[in-house]
């Protein structure tokens, strides 16, 4: 039977941690100040929303103005006295359309500009699809605001002896969290697609007869995706959707990993011990696991396809669920540390290990965010699971879901060419 990185660990009594700017002297804040044009009923929810994202990196310190009229030059010399080294200002031509210019606001000259249209978004998926396309200009990160959470989360319904578990899907900061899959049974391990046209969220869900692999879109409309007898779960894609990877047990005791490609299935990596939570590679040349099939305990391998080649990345210790970026090249994986699981990343190009986290709780199931620049992640406080987000460039941390929630199996998206809007009622 298959164990996929389940973690018990002791009750510990653990304080709400404060935000601490470990590397504050490297990423200050940068003051930014926005100023709206337009006096429209959506423009203020649309601001709120837009200045949240901006804020959120911690990198920016937004200041929102609204006015009725285009602002003459000469604000910009009393902006940068005020601190604003930097001056976003939007207008609202219509319903539909916003020009946005970007300022430097010492000099008064426009760094960058353009018209944003609507999309048929939501008036939520038009802020986060602006500030994404702001960022870059701001900071020459890629942006990740149109991006989506999923996870699994405890529910009690009145007439079930025990507790079931429900698919989530929420925006990339846990806002707006909905239900997506209902099903009165165990729904855990979801896994976004890669096609940008039409978001899919795979999960797998407890039956009497198997752990079957189910497909979900964003209206709730369910597929079976594997039903082999035993376990079906965790698949990972390559960016052009051709090549996918999942575990299944086939009832035979071990987990082992089959490759879809080319309307075929066959077995990829296999035999004694378990080969478990793939993650590939976004032009899907290669691919990081977890396996025990060497020394008895979990350990990272990589796996190329073109050569065949499997390589183990760690030693010393049990290490699980790997999650790979393609953005940085590299991996998020759980270790344990002194009977404490903590998060640890691996550059692949240049082999080094680092541990990212030192708290005493346990830690699983990291999952990056497109930019690569964040971590969403379980920890286990008495028991249940809490999801926390670690900002790997000021070191922050901040927790996206209650202490009495019990929450797991966390997956970022990837960005879509529209906002995903959960239609499910």
């Amino acid at each position: 039977m298959l164990c996929v990185a389940v973690i018990h660990a002791e009750e510990q009594t653990v304080e709400e941690p404060l935000q601490v700017h470990v590397a504050a002297t490297d990423y200050m804040r940068v003051g930014l100040k926005v100023i709206a044009i337009g006096n429209d009923e959506e423009f203020t929810p649309f601001l709120s929303v837009f200045k949240n994202d901006l804020a959120f990196s911690g990198q920016c310190d937004v200041s929102v103005s609204a006015v009725d009229q285009v602002p003459n030059r000469a604000i910009f010399t009393q902006l940068a006295k005020d601190g604003y080294p930097l001056t976003l200002i939007l207008e609202k031509k219509n319903g539909d359309m916003i020009n946005w210019r970007l300022y430097d606001t010492a000099l008064g000259q426009m760094v960058q500009g353009q018209t944003h249209p609507r999309k048929n978004n939501t008036l939520r998926g038009w802020a986060h699809d602006l500030a994404d396309v702001v960022w870059p200009a701001l900071t020459g990160q890629e942006g990740f605001f149109s991006t989506k959470i999923a996870y699994s989360k405890s529910v009690r319904l009145p007439h079930k002896k025990s507790n079931c578990r429900y698919i989530c899907v929420a925006d990339y900061d846990g806002s707006n969290e909905q239900f997506l899959v209902t099903t009165p049974t165990i729904n855990i391990g979801s896994r976004w697609n890669k096609d940008a046209k039409n978001p899919l969220l795979f999960f797998s869900e407890y039956t009497n007869k198997n752990v079957r692999m189910v497909s979900v879109d964003m209206k709730g409309r369910r597929r079976i995706a594997s039903n082999f007898d035993g376990i079906n779960m965790l698949p990972t894609f390559s960016g052009d959707g051709k090549r996918a990877v999942y575990c299944a047990s086939r009832a035979d005791g071990n987990c082992h990993l089959y490759q879809y490609e080319q309307k075929a299935l066959k077995l990829l990596l296999g035999g004694n011990g378990n080969y478990v939570s793939p993650s590939m590679a976004a032009d899907g040349s290669h691919m990081y696991f977890c396996s025990d099939h060497e020394t008895g305990r979990p350990a990272i391998y990589r796996y190329d396809f073109d050569t065949k080649k499997m390589t183990r990345v760690t030693d010393h210790g049990s290490a699980m669920a790997p999650n790979y970026s393609s953005s940085t090249h590299k991996v998020a994986y759980s270790k344990f540390v002194n009977g404490i699981v903590q998060l640890f990343c691996y550059d692949e190009k240049t082999g080094n290990h680092t541990q990212l986290t030192t708290d005493p709780t346990n830690k699983d199931e990291a999952s990056w965010s497109p930019c690569g620049n964040y971590l969403l992640f379980t920890v286990d406080q008495g028991g249940k699971g809490r999801l926390a987000q670690l900002n790997l460039l000021t070191k922050d941390l901040r927790y996206l879901t209650a202490k009495t929630d019990d929450c797991t199996y966390p997956i970022w998206s990837g960005r879509y060419e529209q906002f995903p809007v959960v239609l499910r009622t």
